[in-house]
């Protein structure tokens, strides 16, 4: 009896053992066939996507733009009414935009069924920057990013005198690491200054004769010594202009020992 207990045992353990077997045989099928039905409708799905004209672009909306028209940033998209919209937003778009000197910035935006939207974010001119050997100003970022050649000083820039430009100018590029470097010691000059009790507003920066120097209301050009001690300056600087008056017209010279005030 015993013998035939575990002979019984025995037998149920192959048969179930032999059971499992063919339900893991029959799951990893199912899984098979769903994962290949998936993968078909994936396939389904992106060709409707990419083909159906139930998709192509029937208006393009441009904005954020200042400086461009419409169809400029539309025509350095590529994107055009009649195509694809998803194929026009993965292989067009964003970086041909991002080419346009003033542009910092862009993004597609999808208008599910057939809208898309260029948004963009402009530059601001910063600086109204000279260049002496040609004789022609250039508009510039904060960033020292050339913009555009520039016929006249929109309000609000800056002068800029002092900065050597390359024979090519290439719009939308930065100018030298020479004067980046010397415009970030001005932009030092600049957060100090703008601290102080001092109402007078900076209209001019030169990097001339290898001296950092400011104009103020168009009046007062102050020549500045290294950034050493620049908090100190600055405080200097609004003493002698309170004894001065703001009205004065002349150069105050902060880069010498004694420190002298010159007038016209």
């Amino acid at each position: 009896g015993s013998e035939m207990c575990i002979r019984d045992r025995y037998n149920n353990k192959k048969i179930r053992k032999f059971e499992n077997k063919n339900v893991k045989k029959k799951s990893k099928a199912v899984r098979g066939v769903l994962f290949f039905l998936c993968v078909v409708a994936i396939c389904l799905g992106l060709y409707a996507i990419f083909n159906l004209s139930y998709f192509n672009v029937t208006e393009i909306l441009v904005i954020g733009n200042n400086h461009y028209t419409q169809d400029e940033v539309v025509e350095s998209s590529k994107i055009t009414v009649g195509e694809n919209m998803f194929g026009q937003a993965l292989f067009k778009g964003s970086k041909g935009v991002l080419d346009l000197p003033y542009v910092e910035s862009a993004k597609i935006k999808l208008g599910i069924p057939n809208k898309i939207k260029i948004v963009i974010k402009e530059r601001e001119s910063t600086y109204y920057a000279y260049d002496k050997e040609k004789n022609i100003y250039y508009r510039l970022t904060s960033e020292g990013i050339i913009l555009e050649e520039a016929k006249s000083r929109n309000e609000g820039e800056i002068i800029l005198n002092g900065v050597a430009f390359d024979s090519d100018v290439k719009f939308g590029e930065k100018i030298s690491e020479i004067y980046l470097a010397k415009l970030r010691i001005y932009e030092e000059i600049k957060k100090e200054y703008e601290k102080s009790n001092i109402s007078l507003p900076i209209t001019k920066v030169s990097f001339e004769n290898s001296l950092t120097s400011i104009t103020l209301n168009d009046k007062l050009t102050v020549i500045f010594p290294e950034l050493n001690n620049l908090k100190y300056n600055i405080a200097f600087l609004g003493g002698i202009i309170k004894n001065i008056g703001e009205d004065s017209v002349g150069v105050i010279d902060l880069n010498k020992e004694n420190p002298t005030f010159s007038n016209f």
